[in-house]
């Protein structure tokens, strides 16, 4: 028998042991309830090795880790593949276990405030952030290359991840994803997800809980925020998307650069302060548009977001924030660091394998998740 670990392979003979009640035989390993999780009685890697290849794999590529690997330890221990599956089994392990923590979460109401003074320096308010990445997909069926057609060769797929981070009572952040789609979806799993560490982190106030949600106010994000708070709470547009989105659009909209320059220092200004009726009233009376679907489509999204695009400079001057950059730099660290590198595509569950982990490793929950750990401890 041979036992996969961190310094090489160790080989022995195997003990047989015969169960008188079933009068079969069973191996050393079945009998002391080892190496449980195997699929294969073969199958006989270390815990230290399967936590180790998977630490690694949060970084850098499954190809790289086998190479880290075998520097290390002189042998191939395991394939790329092999890491891959250890990988999702660990985070398959992970999310069916946070989805029983959940189910005992979905009864309990949480008290939110509707409203919230925004610009009151004294008012104790809950960051909520919500952000979505998109990395390359594979294809679901790899057609042979002289059956490819012109539209299939061009024809790309993607896989979106949703991430959360809550603000904790103790000032540091908490990232949040949904598990690797079960029974249920996995919008459903990021929501239920979000309201139990919310219970968690403030079930025992009986305040109502001033959250604010700051977002690039994506429809999905708000029925999130509904499935898990019943009511609408207050969120804030970040004010990097809306300039970007302001930016991008008038692009298309505005005659010249001159024009554009012009129109966007006016719309800018009096979102910043806002003042979003201003805005949309100068590009209804006073922008003859290049585009007319793209004017319409920035007047449409300055009207439907006109409740969550508020005062930025008043609110930046009392030290409060505008924008959703700690969501930004938290779904690179979750996903794009390590997923958008050139030349990768990922399954849907490989995709959101890697991000779960990344997540315990964010929270410092990694040590939790091995028995040795807990052991030595």
């Amino acid at each position: 028998m041979t036992i996969k670990s961190l310094h090489g392979l160790i080989t022995f003979g195997h003990q047989q042991f015969v169960d008188k009640v079933t009068n079969q035989y069973q191996g050393y390993f079945d009998f002391t309830h080892q190496f449980q999780s195997s699929k294969s009685r073969n199958d006989y890697t270390s815990e230290r090795l399967k936590e180790y290849v998977t630490w690694l794999s949060c970084s850098v590529s499954y190809e790289r880790v086998v190479e880290i690997v075998h520097r290390n330890t002189a042998v191939n221990l395991l394939s790329d593949q092999k890491i891959q599956q250890l990988v999702v089994e660990k985070a398959l392990e992970i999310s069916q276990f946070e989805e029983h923590q959940n189910k005992s979460f979905e009864d309990i109401a949480i008290k939110v405030s509707s409203e919230v003074d925004l610009y009151d320096k004294e008012v104790k308010e809950i960051a909520l952030f919500e952000d979505g990445i998109l990395v390359r997909g594979q294809k679901e069926k790899r057609a042979k290359r002289h059956e490819k057609t012109e539209n299939q060769a061009d024809k790309k797929t993607w896989q979106e991840t949703d991430a959360c981070i809550l603000e904790c009572k103790n000032g540091l952040y908490r990232y949040l994803i949904g598990g690797i789609e079960s029974e249920i979806n996995s919008h459903q799993s990021l929501a239920s997800t979000v309201k139990r560490a919310i219970n968690e982190e403030y079930g025992e106030n009986v305040e109502k809980l001033n959250i604010v949600a700051i977002t690039d106010g994506a429809k999905k994000i708000r029925k999130d925020f509904l499935h898990i708070f019943g009511i609408s709470i207050v969120i804030i547009l970040d004010w990097y998307h809306l300039r970007k989105k302001m930016k991008e659009l008038m692009s298309m909209i505005a005659q010249s650069k001159e024009e554009k320059q012009l129109h966007l220092n006016y719309i800018r200004k009096h979102c910043w302060e806002g003042e979003v009726y201003k805005a949309i009233i100068y590009l209804q009376t006073q922008v003859k548009p290049k585009n007319a679907l793209k004017h319409k489509e920035l007047i449409g999204y300055l009207e439907k977001h006109k409740e969550e695009i508020i005062n930025y400079k008043k609110r930046k001057s009392i030290g409060k924030t505008i924008g959703s950059g700690r969501m930004e730099s938290g779904v690179n660290q979750v996903v794009g660091k390590r997923q958008k590198s050139k030349g990768m595509s990922w399954s849907k569950k490989g995709n959101k394998a890697l991000a779960i982990l990344q997540v315990q490793k964010l929270n410092n929950n990694w040590n939790k998740l091995w028995n040795f750990y807990k052991n030595a401890a």
